[in-house]
């Protein structure tokens, strides 16, 4: 385990871990923005926000636990979305506007303009979270 150890001319305590070989090879193909923070190209250096060295070294395994726990996802790869779970909202909400509507439950005006509004808002965020345009 990485112990605590201080950065010349600051007087926090540092977690710091040489970053192993497959990890570098895969951050390396990652763009600087999806890189966890204070992860370099060879090391990780996180403050541990503490000057006590023993509040540093309680803290300390907390820290390590969870850069392992991020080199682990690194190493097993991005995951697949699961389809069913993005679809299954958005036709459940169209299903109930469109049942409200031939039902009579509702007011049928505002039942067909919210729902297709509602339902628009969110294919739109979907389709920009996964970077394609929603509409061609």
């Amino acid at each position: 385990m990485a112990c605590p150890t201080k950065r010349p001319g600051s007087d926090n305590w540092y977690f710091r871990k040489r970053i192993p070989a497959d990890v570098q090879a895969i951050l390396a193909d990652l763009p600087k923005t999806q890189r966890p923070a204070h992860w370099y190209k060879d090391q990780i250096s996180i403050s541990l926000g503490t000057a006590d060295r023993s509040i540093a070294k309680a803290t300390c395994p907390d820290v390590a636990a969870q850069v392992e726990r991020t080199m682990a996802a690194l190493r097993a790869g991005p995951k697949p979305r699961n389809v069913n779970k993005i679809n299954a909202p958005l036709s459940g909400e169209l299903y109930m506007g469109l049942a409200e509507v031939l039902e009579g439950n509702s007011n049928s005006e505002r039942a067909i303009v919210t729902v297709p509004e509602n339902v628009g808002r969110k294919i739109k965020s979907e389709c920009a979270s996964r970077g394609r345009p929603a509409y061609r």
